[in-house]
């Protein structure tokens, strides 16, 4: 992991990371946090290409920073399908290749929460 969750009351206020960096080599599988449909898949200023998955349980599972989108939208993915491959970092702070994923209670505009806490215990 090369940037952790750290939000305060605030999520947009500058400093804050709402999800998880995790590096990887270019080209990379990536793969469906989560099962559910494709809310979006596209580029995002500062993101890159996305891909976002809106759960059954009302979460939305966004993954940033693809180098291609393998997905459309309205296409319903199983957790651990591929999604799209690991792409050149659009954050200068990290030039070394990542993902970024971000996960949002979906009726919540500020439910960021922190995706390590959604992981089993080791």
């Amino acid at each position: 992991m090369l940037r952790g969750f750290s939000t305060g009351d605030d999520p947009y206020a500058a400093g804050q990371h709402r999800g998880i960096d995790i590096g990887a080599p270019m080209g990379t599988s990536v793969r469906a946090g989560a099962a559910g449909e494709v809310s979006f898949a596209g580029a995002v200023p500062g993101y890159g290409r996305v891909v976002t998955i809106r759960t059954a349980d009302g979460y939305a599972v966004t993954h940033a920073q693809l180098g291609s989108l393998l997905v459309d939208e309205g296409l319903v993915v199983a957790e651990g399908d591929t999604v799209g491959t690991v792409g050149t970092s659009a954050e200068p702070e990290h030039a070394e290749p990542h993902v970024h994923l971000g996960v949002r209670v979906a009726a919540d505009e500020h439910g960021y929460v922190d995706p390590l806490s959604l992981l089993p215990a080791r």
